[in-house]
């Protein structure tokens, strides 16, 4: 799987908007990545999350806050995700799980995200 770094990131200054049709995949939504970044780094919580979306480890995980990530449920949903730009608080060309889903949706629906990166998991 070929991943691009090209997602969109999230922003708090004053007037801005999300765009229309555009996907926030950032905690706490369900597309969330649980791996926390500030615990693991962020390539290191993005390599966890791309094995784990991709199949490795337990179906089910909890972040450090204790909500639940399902594996099978989000692979279900993707093609929701096909033709959408997809969003997150990464800084742009950093790593991260926005741009895996990005590939993931590319990969196995066969349509891009638009413009589309065990241990911390916390599993239970």
């Amino acid at each position: 799987m070929t991943v691009a770094r090209t997602h969109m990131r999230l922003s708090r200054a004053p007037g801005w908007r999300k765009p229309e049709g555009v996907v926030v995949v950032a905690r706490p939504t369900r597309w969330g990545n649980p791996f926390d970044q500030r615990a693991l780094g962020r390539a290191e919580a993005v390599a966890r999350y791309t094995e784990w979306i991709t199949g490795s480890g337990p179906d089910v995980c909890h972040d450090r806050a204790g909500r639940r990530y399902s594996r099978s449920e989000r692979l279900a949903e993707l093609p929701t995700l096909a033709g959408r730009r997809l969003a997150c608080w990464c800084p742009q060309g950093e790593p991260c799980h926005a741009d895996v889903l990005a590939a993931l949706v590319a990969e196995r629906v066969g349509r891009s995200a638009a413009g589309a990166g065990w241990g911390g998991c916390g599993v239970r």
